[in-house]
């Protein structure tokens, strides 16, 4: 009965510091980093994820996306894969350049002059936020509709950006509770000081349409000590 009772009161907590919350003030100054991954694959089939950047330079940038999205089950990689970003009129082609070996996390590089936006920055610490911290969570929602006629230029997207709460935060994971909205795979998880505390990996949630797995940022920032 105690364990019952202090867990509905932990429960209870979280909700009221989700409520003060604002996910919208927090997203703000990384919303233009955001975009949506396009891959599309020889058998004709199109995977779609949220990606964000996180580096740039005056020829384009890098980007951090779920590696479910680039890699499909029989261990394939896609015949192109686009980006398209909030405020560029065209799909952008992206490389990939990186995949963590165990983690769902892969990195892009995409070319556009001048550089892409990237986010405000990204969590360093271990663990990356504790367990009952509200956070905000933003990207390209599920279901995606595609264009009738692949003409990617021709999509109407929008970002979405949700209140979460870390539920369970463990090593390899973090657990958000996503209070019931739909979440995108890929979409950075921003604490309250404005930085990536992590990456949602799973495209479907569990326990009711509640729960989302997500990387913490270190096994990215392992991927991206690669590109020194």
């Amino acid at each position: 009965i105690m364990a019952r009772l202090d867990s509905a009161i932990t429960r209870e907590r979280d909700i009221a510091r989700a409520a003060e919350f604002d996910p919208a003030a927090v997203a703000a100054p990384s919303l233009a980093a955001v975009g949506l991954v396009i891959a599309q694959y020889a058998d004709g089939s199109t995977a779609l994820a949220t990606g964000f950047a996180v580096r740039r330079d005056g020829t384009g940038g890098v980007l951090l996306t779920t590696r479910q999205v680039v890699v499909d089950p029989q261990g394939n990689a896609p015949a192109r894969v686009l980006v398209m970003m909030p405020g560029v009129a065209q799909p952008i082609p992206a490389q990939i350049i990186a995949t963590h070996t165990t983690e769902d996390v892969s990195i892009l590089r995409v070319s556009l002059r001048g550089g892409i936006p990237v986010v405000q920055g990204l969590a360093w610490k271990e663990p990356p936020v504790a367990a009952g911290t509200p956070l905000s969570i933003v990207g390209h929602a599920p279901p995606i509709t595609p264009p009738p006629d692949g003409d990617w230029r021709k999509a109407t997207l929008s970002l979405s950006t949700t209140t979460g709460t870390a539920a369970r935060v463990a090593p390899a994971f973090v657990t958000v509770d996503g209070w019931g909205s739909s979440v995108g795979a890929g979409s950075p998880v921003i604490d309250a000081e404005g930085l990536v505390a992590g990456i949602i990996a799973t495209a479907a949630p569990s326990a009711g349409g509640r729960l989302y797995d997500a990387v913490p940022m270190k096994f990215a920032l392992e991927l991206l000590d690669q590109l020194q």
